[in-house]
């Protein structure tokens, strides 16, 4: 069995030896982002230096000049009035410390510092700004010229101001970009990059670049270099939206096609526990109680019918096995959803608690003052052998055996019906999540799982092995218990299925690609496709969004092999995304995008996840990525597998509704318990 422990650590590089300044924590905020679409050969060709830019002019971002700049300045006027001050005959100003604070760049302040330099051209920079420069400053960060664009930038690594850029001044400028946008890059990763820019850019071999020569560097930020394995759908990452709504359906179609086994399921539990009640309360209707306690006797006796059944029913949606087994036998887990076996229990858990309170209710406040309180006549010719012809007051009832224990019953149930929501279990802090994942295929010959290492369990369970590692000591001995049915296990239902997971909640899924990956290769000889389509025409896509470039660590082995051939490059189509870096466009990321694209169309390589799937900026554009699944798989079922927080589920359950709504394509939306 192979066990991979991930540890929750982050390196970050220092800059001391650079700028000496210490490495800010900066966090993107965009919400789409851009890729490329085809892929470039090593061969550049760049044309003469009056060439039309306007193609990628929106490349090099500062200040967003597309919205409403009026309304930037006033908050940036805003900001700079919060901490100006106006000396006796002068106007106000501020320290240039606070000029990160004043154009909204907080969380890069080193970055902000080094393009205050690059403004001031080096001279005097770090003296107080008043505010006719720091408008003139505004002015030509947020100018949408390129040209003006495009010298800030080069200014930004000309440390010298002397018109030359060297192999060093682009070293120090990538472990700038790199610490901003919160990724690991080492000094000798940044001699190799910076060497690989002088390589491209330095044709005349002069040991230094200057302006015209810089400019061709973001030519290759075009949509031209990208992974094979993600640029086909380049149109689904990037702004290139377009309307999918051709064919649509009414949504209460869409919800019985959606919803229907869980309708009927639930239905068949309402129509038993209906049938119960309804038969208990007219049998009770007949009898001599009948005239004491009237219905409420009824309601009581009838309440307590339908608690017989979901009291033996409660458990079987959490008998693990069971629901295994049971979901292995294709005509069953066809019309019954065993994914949503949890919802399940927690239905009859409330079905439980509403016969509880009816039953209990209905005894308290009705049933024992009416027995008290009746005519004794009644009383007599009724009910009264059973009370050995005593009639009880209401505190006499409530001290009875059957009473007492029944009120202790109720108490533990209310304990544990508490104790089973959300807020004990899911926000004790002591109390960790989402860590163990199966990621081997069902075809390999070996067990693998990624354990996250949080929480005393497992920080033990990483010390053991990674003590095992010596000559002297051997592995630990591990008993499994399972393993379980889980949603991914219905992707063999469709011919193309869109994996989505969040940070950690990837691992699942690779034991999915690996699947499919055994089934491209004839790895599955013997193995059922449980109906669906034949591997050579299905489409897997696989969506990783995470905020920690050592995410990529974790698979990396995996994602090289999905590169090794051209068929699994038409069948796979996996795209990474680091959220931790700022939107592709932001002059904060510009250079180290221009810079994996340069290394990924010369060697082959991502500079971020080290492996040849590159790597997006931002987050995913889920309507475009849904727009361009359209329009590559209309009318067919696409079966979207979720792994991750339940916001972001949520939010795409509700485009798996409205695009199988709106279009020919149908979304099944699953997801993984996080």
């Amino acid at each position: 069995m192979e066990i991979h422990l991930e540890r929750q650590t982050e390196q970050r590089l220092s800059l001391s030896a650079a700028f000496a300044l210490s490495p800010s924590l900066s966090s993107s905020s965009t919400s789409s982002s851009r890729s490329s679409s085809s892929f470039q050969n090593d061969t550049f060709s760049f044309s003469g230096q009056n060439e039309d830019r306007s193609w990628y002019a929106p490349r090099l971002r500062f200040i967003d000049f597309l919205c409403d700049n009026g309304s930037e300045w006033k908050l940036a006027e805003k900001r700079f009035d919060q901490l100006s001050w106006t000396s006796v005959g002068s106007e106000p100003a501020v320290k240039w410390s606070n000029f990160a604070f004043c154009i909204g760049m907080s969380e890069s302040e080193e970055f902000a510092y080094e393009l205050l330099r690059a403004l001031r051209r080096r001279k005097d920079w770090q003296i107080e700004i008043t505010k006719s420069e720091f408008h003139n400053l505004w002015c030509r960060l947020s100018h949408s010229n390129v040209n003006s664009r495009t010298r800030i930038l080069f200014d930004l690594c000309d440390r010298n101001m002397d018109g030359r850029v060297t192999k060093k001044d682009i070293k120090q400028i990538i472990l700038l970009t790199a610490s901003t946008n919160k990724l690991s890059v080492t000094h000798e990763e940044g001699e190799d990059y910076a060497a690989l820019v002088m390589e491209v850019l330095d044709e005349g071999k002069q040991g230094y670049i200057e302006l015209p020569q810089f400019e061709k560097l973001f030519k290759i930020t075009s949509p031209n270099a990208i992974s094979p394995l993600n640029k086909r759908s380049s149109n689904s990452l990037n702004g290139h939206s377009h309307d999918p709504f051709q064919e649509s359906i009414c949504e209460a179609e869409m919800l019985l096609r959606s919803q229907w086994r869980r309708a009927w399921m639930v239905a068949l539990w309402l129509v038993i526990c209906l049938a119960l009640f309804y038969w208990k309360f007219i049998q009770y209707c007949r009898r001599m109680e009948f005239e004491v306690m009237g219905y409420c006797l009824s309601i009581a006796k009838g309440a307590a019918e339908t608690l017989k059944f979901n009291m033996a029913l409660i458990l079987l949606p959490v008998c693990r096995s069971t629901i295994t087994r049971l979901r292995r036998n294709l005509s069953l887990n066809s019309v019954i959803p065993f994914n949503d076996n949890l919802n399940f229990h927690k239905l009859v858990a409330g079905g439980i608690a509403v016969g509880v309170i009816l039953h209990g209710g209905t005894h308290l406040v009705c049933d024992f003052p009416r027995i008290s309180n009746c005519d004794k006549s009644i009383f007599q010719r009724t009910i009264a052998s059973r009370f050995n012809y005593h009639q009880p007051s209401y505190l006499e009832i409530l001290s009875t055996t059957e009473t007492l224990t029944g009120i202790i019953m109720v108490t533990l149930m209310a304990i544990a019906f508490l104790l089973a929501t959300k807020w004990p279990r899911r926000k004790s802090a002591s109390l960790p999540r989402h860590p163990f994942s199966l990621t081997s295929a069902p075809q390999d010959t070996h067990l693998s799982m990624h354990i996250r290492n949080l929480g005393d369990w497992s920080y033990e369970l990483y010390s053991l092995f990674h003590e095992g590692t010596s000559a002297s000591k051997e592995y630990p001995k591990i008993f499994i218990d399972g393993p379980y049915g889980a949603a991914s296990q219905d992707h063999v239902k469709y011919n193309h299925v869109v994996l989505i997971g969040l940070g950690i909640g990837a691992t699942p899924f690779m034991s999915i690609l690996k699947d499919v990956l055994n089934r491209l290769t004839g790895k599955c000889d013997g193995h059922t496709d449980n109906g669906k389509g034949s591997p050579s025409k299905s489409k897997t896509y696989l969506y990783w969004v995470t905020r920690e470039q050592s995410s990529f660590d974790w698979f990396k082995d995996f994602m090289n092999d999905l590169t090794h051939s051209d068929q699994t490059q038409l069948a796979v189509e996996m795209h990474n995304f680091l959220t931790s870096v700022h939107h592709e466009d932001d002059v904060r990321s510009v250079l180290i995008r221009a810079i994996q694209a340069l290394h990924y169309t010369r060697r082959g390589i991502d500079i971020v996840s080290k492996t040849p799937v590159s790597t997006h900026f931002g987050r995913p554009n889920w309507i475009n990525i849904f727009s361009n699944l359209v329009q590559r798989h209309r009318g067919e079922r696409i079966g979207v597998f979720y792994c991750g927080p339940s916001a972001l589920a949520r939010e795409l359950e509700g485009f798996c509704t409205k695009f199988s709504t709106k279009t020919s394509t149908r979304f099944v939306f699953h997801k993984e318990n996080y």
